[in-house]
This record gives C-alpha cells, structure tokens and sequence, in this order.
C-alpha cells in the first residue's frame, strides 16, 4: 500500500515540477497570453493529452451561409447583454458537448423571449444516448440540439448536474425550453462564424489537449501548435480587439469553473492566416433556433 502511494505522489510531483517550468519559461518570453497555476498543475502530460479532453464527436448537419449587407459591429460581447450564464464545472466528466449546447439554447432563447435560464445539462448527459452521445464519454452539440428538438430540455433546477451517468429522469421535470432546429455554421470560415456570432452565442468544438491551453491563464491565447485535433465543445460568445497587443480575439466560455483562465473564459486569437481558425475553432461551429411560443 505505502508502494502504491509513493507511486501516485511521484506521477503528480513530477507532472507539477514539469509544468512549473514550463510556465515559467513560457511567461519570460512575452507571449500575448500567460500560463499559470489552476486545477492542471498536477497533470502529466503524455502526447499533450489529459482526461479533460477527446470527448468531442464532430457530426455534420445542414450548412447555412449568413449573408448580410451590413458590416459587422468592431465587437460583440453577448455577455453584456445578459444572455450568457454563469460559468459552470464540467467536472470529471466529459460533457462538455452538453454544457456548449445548453448554453447556446440559453443565449436563444433569451434573445427570443428575454429570459434567461440555466438549463440542464445532466438531462443531456442522461437520456440523449439513442441519438449517439456517450453521456460522461463524449458527445456532439448537433446531437444535443436534436435531442432537445425532439424531446424539449428542463431546467437545472428540476433536474441537477451531478458529473455522472445516470438513468434518464426526463419524465420527472418540466420541459422549459423548446427548440425548432438547428443549423451549422460553414466550415473553415472565420467570416461566416463572425456573422454568426453577431446573431446570437454559439457552440463550438475546439482543440483543448494542449498544454498552454489547459494552463492558460489570461491573454490572447495564440499557439501555432494548437490545430485541428477538435476535442472539445464550448460557446463562442463574441470577439472584440485589443489595441495593447494590436490582436483581433474570439471570446470563449469554458466548463472548467471560473478558477480557469479569464474567470472562466479565454479571448482566443481571431483571423489568422490558416482558414480552420486558432485550434479549429472555425470548423465545426453550429447553433439552436428556438421555438417562438404564443
């Protein structure tokens, strides 16, 4: 037993030793985002990956171009309009489908009906499975989305979040919200995801697996190493620039808990050369129509 304990007490020292100096060599090189300390200190990294991440399915779904005439605003924050919920806590779980595509049906529904709810993602976890997600095992936004179109989605409330898989309760709370469709924002196209955005927050799959970004602390986070390997779902909730480091960024809104990077959030680099975007954050973009109830 006391083999056993030493083992796992030298697997994290040398995983929290390791990524100290990797924080800080990377902060003395003045890079536009820092590193720092949060809940993957303790984590050996073995191929850049963790348990937090590869529970992302990419699926396909109608494509729909957002043409406008109109320029786009020079920024959007859909946080300051009051359709974007408090930061949550995937836990040891690997929903993060679930939170990206309950989020984005929250900030819908708000900008149709003015109210914003905290809906559930547990019932997501739960009881969508016969459409293809894996509950604490991965899923997909699109799947989500279908589920909620077909089944409707009750609130956190009635039906709690316990980072678990667990027999679908969704006959014992109260549907809430109602969606009519979905639709998935064109591939590689940052401008088309811009327009996107404008509209209303959307859910996005990302590459999460890296290091600087799972220890990202505050910044403009920009990795050339973080590509196309999409393995984890979140919320784009707008972009902005900022005239310091003279960088367009996408706001992005995490399910690590607000301990994580910019409270909960990470401002990622916005329009770079490669069209599949920082970490492919333009490659599987998708959103909720919500149902307009009379």
């Amino acid at each position: 037993m006391i083999k056993v304990i030493v083992g796992f007490l030298s697997l994290f020292q040398s995983g929290y030793e390791d990524n100290i100096k990797f924080i800080e060599d990377h902060n003395s090189n003045n890079s536009s985002y820092e590193v720092g300390i949060n809940q993957f200190i303790n984590t050996s990294y073995i191929n850049g990956t963790t348990n937090e991440t590869s529970h992302y399915i990419p699926s396909e779904h109608t494509m729909v171009n957002i043409l406008s005439d109109k320029k786009s605003p020079k920024h959007v924050d859909w946080r300051k309009e009051g359709a974007v919920s408090t930061v949550k806590n995937q836990l040891d779980c690997g929903s993060c489908w679930a939170f990206s595509a309950s989020e984005a049906i929250e900030g819908e529904w708000f900008l149709k009906h003015n109210h914003l709810f905290n809906v559930s993602e547990q019932e997501l976890v739960d009881c969508s499975s016969y459409l293809g997600n894996m509950g604490c095992s991965g899923g997909s936004m699109d799947m989500a989305f279908e589920y909620v179109v077909q089944n409707g989605l009750c609130l956190n409330q009635s039906y709690p979040y316990n980072a678990t898989d667990g027999q679908c309760q969704n006959q014992t709370c109260t549907k809430k919200v109602h969606i009519d469709k979905y639709y998935d924002v064109p591939h590689n196209n940052e401008k088309q995801l811009e327009r996107s955005v404008v509209e209303q927050p959307i859910s996005v799959a990302i590459q999460a697996n890296m290091r600087s970004f799972q220890l990202y602390k505050k910044g403009i986070y920009s990795d050339p190493d973080c590509g196309d390997q999409l393995d984890h779902g979140v919320l784009l909730v707008g972009y902005g620039y900022d005239p310091d480091l003279d960088m367009n960024y996408w706001i992005v809104k995490n399910s690590w808990g607000d301990n994580w990077g910019e409270q909960g959030y990470m401002r990622m680099v916005k329009g770079i050369e490669n069209p599949e975007g920082q970490c492919g954050i333009a490659m599987d973009a998708s959103y909720p129509i919500t149902k307009i109830l009379i």
